[in-house]
Parts: C-alpha cells; sequence; structure tokens
C-alpha cells in the first residue's frame, strides 16, 4: 500500500494529480479511512477542480462497494453526470464500471458485463490509458465470477501487457483468482506467489487455492491472515468467503 502520510502532506497542494494516481493504483485495495476523509475533504472544498471531484467521487465509491454497494452506486452516478458536464470522457468512462462494479457485487454478470464492455470501447475510443486498464481488471472480474473463463483469461492477459498502469502483482493476483475460480490450483499458485500478499483478497485466494491443494494448515492460515486484512477495509464480501473457507 502507498504510503498514506506522504499522500496527506501534499493532498491540498496536489489534490489532481493524487485522485488521478489513486484512480490508477486502487484495484483490489481499500483505500484507508485517512485518504478516504481527505477525500471527502475534496469534496467539500469550494475550489477544487471538477475533473478532481470526479475522480474522488469515484474513489470514494469503490471504498465502500464491497459494503454499502447502494451508497457506492449514488456517489458512481454523480461522478458521472458531473464529468458529463463537464466534458471529461475519462472520468465518465470510471464512474461507469465502478456503477458495473456495484451490479457485479449484486450478483449480476451479465448487466455488469455489458458494462464493463462499453467501458472498454469508449476507453480505447478516447485513448484513455487509465479507463482502459480499469475496464479490462472489471472484465476479467466479471467474466470469471459468470463462469466464462477463456473471456476472464483473455481480458486479464491484455491487462498484463500494459501493466505499467499498476504494480504487476496486482494483475498476479486477478490472474491467480482465475485459474483458482477454473479449479486450475497450481497455475493459481504460480501467479499468487507473485502477487500482493499483503492484500486481503489475495490472502482468500491463496486460502481457496491451498485447501483445493490439500494443503488444509496452510489454508487455514492464509484465511486467518485475511481476516484482519477485510476487516480493517471493511470487505464484507471477500471476509465472508474467508470465514466460508475456514
Amino acid at each position: 500500500m502507498r504510503n498514506y502520510i506522504i499522500i496527506l502532506m501534499f493532498v491540498m497542494f496536489m489534490k489532481p494529480a493524487i485522485c488521478q494516481q489513486w484512480a490508477v493504483d486502487s484495484f483490489g485495495q481499500i483505500i484507508s479511512p485517512r485518504v478516504a476523509d481527505s477525500f471527502r475533504q475534496i469534496l467539500q472544498e469550494p475550489g477544487t477542480p471538477n475533473r478532481t471531484r470526479v475522480i474522488a467521487l469515484k474513489e470514494l465509491s469503490y471504498n465502500i462497494l464491497f459494503s454499502k454497494p447502494d451508497s457506492a452506486m449514488l456517489l458512481a452516478q454523480e461522478g458521472k453526470r458531473l464529468a458529463r458536464e463537464i466534458n471529461y470522457p475519462g472520468g465518465e468512462i470510471l464512474c461507469d464500471a465502478q456503477i458495473g462494479s456495484v451490479w457485479w457485487v449484486m450478483g449480476d454478470y451479465t448487466k455488469a458485463n455489458e458494462i464493463f464492455l462499453k467501458c472498454l470501447k469508449s476507453s480505447e475510443e478516447v485513448k484513455d490509458t487509465v479507463a482502459l486498464v480499469w475496464s479490462l481488471a472489471w472484465l476479467t472480474s466479471g467474466y470469471r465470477d459468470e463462469g466464462n473463463f477463456q473471456e476472464a483469461l483473455k481480458y486479464c492477459q491484455r491487462g498484463m501487457n500494459v501493466q505499467k498502469i499498476w504494480n504487476p502483482k496486482v494483475w498476479n493476483t486477478i490472474m491467480g483468482s482465475v485459474y483458482q475460480a477454473m479449479n486450475k490450483p497450481d497455475s493459481a499458485l504460480f501467479y499468487l506467489l507473485r502477487g500482493d500478499l499483503n492484500d486481503g483478497y489475495g490472502q482468500v485466494v491463496m486460502g481457496h487455492t491451498h485447501a483445493a491443494l490439500g494443503n488444509e494448515t496452510l489454508a487455514t492460515d492464509h484465511y486467518k491472515k485475511s481476516i484482519p486484512l477485510l476487516s480493517s477495509d471493511n470487505n464484507l464480501k471477500d471476509l465472508a468467503y474467508a470465514y466460508i473457507g475456514l
């Protein structure tokens, strides 16, 4: 995770840059309460640029996606409305993808994937790499959970090809999750060992993988490690999977 103290020190001076950086970095990692508070402060300040407001709304929506999807939807819709109003295509795509992610959390993968595909096409048209990467990541998750693994692998591999936007560990964790869902634990383990094991979700997937390999002690270990991480993020969705795994 980023050094949140540094972020907070510079938030008043570099708000647009900070928000754009978080738009790049935060997939799979819920922002800390301090950083979330800084985004709320940004929204309350009358002089904040509208583009910065769009990204702040998108990030705050993502921050509560796994605990309050209804509120996450409202924030994403507000971000999309503002982005359209100020003619900010990249921001509109990011907020639209965030709307799709709410449908994904709710289990409507067909609707979610329709939105993600639209976002992918739009990001290609406007040549927005940040929006492109987010679209690819969400498409991977949507198709994985729908059970369309070949599509999931295709979009994940494409995301890996533009991984300069994110730390490669993020994509390795995502790829590992696809192979774990495919019941290919050996392949899953290959990628997960190269992924982000400081992330609660990565720990849950690693637990599932070791369970499938018959390594019950290791599986239990990873599930237990995931619980405080997921609890501190208020990630109720994956926290449930951790307890089910145990």
